[in-house]
């Protein structure tokens, strides 16, 4: 199978709060964290070696027992043959990460032995630093907002690496768990969609006008790039 990046090509939605179900091989790239076999992040596949999170998801906690699961559709459920588990080599987060901000907020982690690539378990399409979105998902049709509205919806400081997303209405949003997962926005071109944003924080979940902030991926596109191909 060529080592090409994931081009989800229908507009779907999918489960965190406010969402619909999904069926196997939908989100070929994503990633369930698990340490001791819980899920306490996610992630998403950008290549056969490495995995892309957010940086405060490894706060306390080192390569030991964790896993990466792959292809996996229902956590609560047994195995399927779908399924690929791997273990990490290393973890490296952003020299510039600021826990306490959550200011460049975003993480690799090397696999210990490659992934194989099936119609489960796929890379996702990372942006060039110069690329902007037209429309985003993340398991959820999702409003992207400019920064300047950003900054006045939240008490938090938004800072250039961070974007919104969101329901301004409420009712759909990320929460506890899906840190580190994907936000998915289209190419204006070639139509693919790619890695916008890594679930980062917010206040609450699924409040009115109080979106979630996602690391902002072109920050940090030359980063990643430089890591998985060094």
């Amino acid at each position: 199978r060529p080592n090409l990046c994931f081009q989800l090509l229908r507009l779907v939605t999918h489960r965190i709060v406010g969402g619909l179900s999904t069926t196997d091989g939908e989100w070929p790239f994503q990633v369930s964290l698990q340490h001791h076999g819980q899920h306490f992040c996610g992630a998403t596949l950008v290549s056969c070696r490495w995995i892309v999170s957010a940086a405060h998801c490894f706060e306390n906690r080192n390569e030991d027992s964790l896993t990466a699961v792959f292809g996996v559709h229902y956590l609560n459920k047994e195995m399927n043959p779908n399924v690929q588990i791997r273990t990490i080599r290393k973890i490296i987060i952003h020299p510039d990460a600021n826990f306490s901000t959550t200011d460049y907020d975003v993480a690799l982690l090397e696999l210990t032995t490659p992934i194989h690539y099936t119609d489960f378990v796929q890379p996702a399409c990372l942006p060039p630093t110069s690329r902007r979105c037209d429309k985003a998902l993340y398991q959820m049709q999702a409003l992207l907002l400019k920064w300047i509205d950003c900054e006045a919806l939240t008490s938090q400081t938004i800072t250039r690496q961070m974007m919104c997303a969101g329901v301004l209405e409420g009712g759909k949003d990320t929460c506890q768990g899906d840190s580190g997962g994907p936000l998915l926005c289209q190419d204006v071109d070639s139509r693919a969609w790619i890695l916008a944003g890594i679930v980062s924080g917010g206040i609450g979940c699924a409040r009115p006008n109080l979106p979630g902030i996602y690391a902002k991926t072109t920050a940090f596109s030359n980063w990643i790039t430089e890591i998985i191909n060094g």
